[in-house]
């Protein structure tokens, strides 16, 4: 079995201990499952530093600068991404303003023809129901016979008719 410690001194070994231990107590009050979080964090947390310091301490100027080239260069293509991910968002940011731009102008002209699809729009009135036979039986059974021309009024449908002045269709909303 390999040694977890293998490489460090005794000066690092304590170190990792006393933190270990500091993150142990720290979360003492909060019962047992803080305290083992605590010890596993501390211990984890000193344990990397000392072998990433320890990694470090042992590679040649070579590998120093070759490392330090590898990060430089990670630090470029990162840069590139996030620059091509900005200029993705004001892609986006332009789309979306152009989306809103075309809902406006909708919502300024929402009417277009079925037929044609043309924006050239002229209401010609409100929609009415011609004879209704309901209205015509309850005006006959309260003042009969005369009654029955109550069937002529008509009921307002709240839509309006348009025409289309491209195509000449008629249609209702």
């Amino acid at each position: 079995m390999k040694n977890v410690f293998e490489g460090f001194n005794s000066v690092q070994i304590g170190i990792v201990i006393v933190v270990t231990l500091l993150f142990g107590i720290s979360s003492f009050k909060n019962g047992i499952e803080t305290i083992i979080v605590g010890l596993v964090c501390g211990f984890g947390l000193s344990y990397w530093l000392i072998a990433r310091y320890n990694k470090r301490k042992n590679m040649s100027a070579d590998e120093i600068a070759k490392a330090k080239e590898e990060k430089i260069k990670n630090k470029t293509e990162i840069k590139k991404a996030k620059l091509l991910a900005k200029e993705e968002v004001e892609k986006h940011k332009a789309n979306i303003a152009t989306y809103k731009q075309q809902q406006k102008t909708a919502r300024v002209n929402p009417l277009v023809c079925p037929k044609c699809g043309s924006s050239e729009i002229t209401p010609l009135g409100k929609d009415k129901k011609s004879f209704s036979w309901g209205k015509a039986a309850g005006g006959t059974l309260l003042s009969g016979s005369v009654g029955a021309l109550a069937g002529y009024t008509g009921k307002d449908t709240g839509k309006t008719v348009f025409v289309c002045m491209n195509c000449g269709k008629q249609f209702k909303k």
